[in-house]
C-alpha cells in the first residue's frame, strides 16, 4: 500500500500588527462619551440638590362667587364663561317663587296692624300734651291768685296740681316709649313689595371674567345657592405652598424665589406671607391628647403686573418652586 503525504494548507506570514478597525473606535468612543454625560449629568443634579430647595406649589387667584340672595327661577343669564364684564353689568335676573304673594299679605298685614297702632298711641300722646299743657297753664294762673291774695277760692292746692301733673307726665312717656317700640317693629320687618316679590337683579361688583357659570337660564335657584364665579382683573394672586417645620429654614419673609409654570417658564417670585394650613379651623385637633401636626402655608406673590397676568392663565395648577439653600 501506498500513503501520500497531503502538504500543510498553513501559510507561515511575516509577523506584524493587527489592521485598524475604525468602527470598533468610534463605537467604543461614543461609549465612553454617554457614560460620562451620564456621569456630569447626574452630578448636576446632585449639585443642584445642593444648592436649591425645590417643592411644589399651586397657583390660586382670588375669586368671588355671586349667590341668589331670594329663591326663585332664574329669568336671565346674559353671561358667559370666560366673558369679560364691567363694573354694574347686569349679571343675572331672579324671579320670586310662586309663595310670594302669600308672604306679602302676611307681612303687608303685620305691617298695617302696627302702623294702626303706633297711629292710636299718637293720638294719645298729644291727649296727654293737652293735659299737660293745662295743668301747666291752672299752676300759673294759681301762683297769680296767690300773689293777688285771692286764691281762697279757687283752683285746688298747688300740690295736688303737681302730683297730677307728674301723672300726666309719666303716663305720657310711656306711650312714647310704646310708639318707639312699635316704630322698631316695623322697621325690623321685611323690606317692601319691591325687595320681596319684584324680580331681582344681581349686577358686577367690578369688572373681570366670568370664571364659570353654575346654573342655566330658566333653572330655580336656592336663596344662597352660587350662581357664577368672577375673577376680578385685580383679583390677588399668589403661589400656594405647604411646607413641613424642617424646610422653614428656605423661605424668609420677603425673600425672592424662581416659580417653574407648567410651559416650562420661569419666573420670580416675593414671599409674602406663613400661616399654618389650619388657621381656619374652628376647633383645635389633637391625636392622642396631643395638638396634630400641622403643615405651615407660604403664600408667594408675583413680583411684577406681567408676571401676574401670567400666573393668571395657570389657576390652580401645580408649579414648581425653586428656593436657594
Amino acid at each position: 500500500m501506498r500513503l501520500r503525504n497531503r502538504a500543510s494548507l498553513v501559510t507561515q506570514m511575516p509577523e506584524k500588527s493587527a489592521p485598524a478597525n475604525t468602527l470598533s473606535r468610534l463605537t467604543q468612543r461614543a461609549y465612553q462619551m454617554t457614560v460620562a454625560l451620564i456621569a456630569l449629568y447626574l452630578l448636576y443634579l446632585f449639585a443642584l440638590q445642593l444648592l436649591y430647595y425645590r417643592s411644589t406649589g399651586q397657583i390660586e387667584v382670588a375669586r368671588t362667587v355671586i349667590s341668589s340672595p331670594n329663591s326663585g327661577t332664574i329669568t336671565e343669564l346674559p353671561v358667559n364663561e370666560t366673558e369679560h364684564v364691567q363694573a354694574g353689568a347686569l349679571l343675572a335676573v331672579i324671579a320670586p317663587s310662586g309663595h310670594c304673594s302669600e308672604g306679602l299679605n302676611s307681612l303687608n298685614s303685620r305691617r298695617m296692624k302696627l302702623n294702626e297702632s303706633i297711629q292710636l298711641a299718637q293720638l294719645e300722646q298729644r291727649e296727654f300734651d293737652a293735659k299737660i299743657e293745662l295743668l301747666k297753664r291752672s299752676q300759673e294762673e294759681q301762683r297769680v291768685w296767690h300773689a293777688l291774695e285771692l286764691g281762697k277760692s279757687g283752683l285746688g292746692t298747688s300740690t295736688s296740681l303737681s302730683d297730677e301733673l307728674n301723672q300726666l307726665l309719666l303716663k305720657r312717656k310711656l306711650v312714647a316709649e310704646r310708639v318707639s317700640m312699635f316704630q322698631k317693629l316695623v322697621a325690623a320687618l321685611p323690606g317692601n313689595e319691591q325687595d320681596s316679590c319684584s324680580p331681582y337683579t344681581i349686577n358686577a361688583p367690578q369688572s373681570g371674567v366670568v370664571y364659570a357659570v353654575h346654573r342655566r337660564q330658566f333653572e330655580f335657584a336656592r336663596q344662597g345657592q352660587p350662581l357664577l364665579t368672577l375673577v376680578a382683573d385685580d383679583a390677588a394672586v399668589a403661589v400656594e405652598l405647604q411646607v413641613d417645620e424642617d424646610d422653614m429654614a428656605y423661605f424668609t419673609f420677603g425673600d425672592e424665589v424662581r416659580v417653574e409654570l407648567p410651559d416650562g417658564t420661569v419666573s420670580q417670585g416675593k414671599i409674602d406671607r406663613h400661616r399654618s394650613n389650619a388657621y381656619n379651623a374652628t376647633e383645635r385637633e389633637t391625636r392622642n391628647y396631643q395638638p396634630a401636626p400641622t403643615l405651615t402655608r407660604i403664600d408667594i406673590v408675583p413680583t411684577s403686573a406681567s408676571t401676574r397676568q401670567l400666573w393668571k392663565q395657570f389657576d390652580r395648577t401645580d408649579v414648581k418652586v425653586i428656593a436657594e439653600r
